[in-house]
């Protein structure tokens, strides 16, 4: 139990320097939630040490991630960009060998709506 107290203090030390205080114990508790199922999958030649911490970032970051404001769209966002025929030419030839790799339906499908111009319901018919 003195392991997992330790452990604890050092992450809050940790996760504390870089979020306010009232969210730090949170993230925490996250990372050793965590930290406890993965556990398990650790290899026993690994870096240990640096695992728990990767484990404590992410859990900071999904916690930062989730906290960040939203914001609002707009119904109908202007389009004022206009489309240059030849940049889209050049582009779709960059394109075309990586489309040309992908397995059939998916190849058909891009060469039809996105190089062809065709619409999704003409493509599909």
């Amino acid at each position: 139990m003195i392991a997992w107290d330790e452990l604890r203090g050092e992450l809050h030390r940790f996760v504390a320097r870089r979020v306010p205080a009232a969210d730090a114990e949170d993230i925490v508790q996250e990372a050793l939630l965590r930290i406890h199922r993965g556990l398990p999958g650790v290899r026993a030649d690994g870096a240990l040490v640096g695992w728990l911490y990767q484990v404590t970032r992410n859990a900071l970051v999904d916690h930062l991630r989730a906290r960040r404001p939203l914001g609002e769209l707009d119904e109908d966002p202007p389009c004022d960009v206009e489309v240059d025929d030849a940049a889209f030419e050049r582009l779709s030839r960059c394109v075309r060998p990586f489309v040309g790799m992908l397995a059939s339906p998916y190849r058909e499908a891009i060469e039809l709506v996105e190089l062809a111009g065709l619409s999704q319901v003409d493509a599909a018919a």
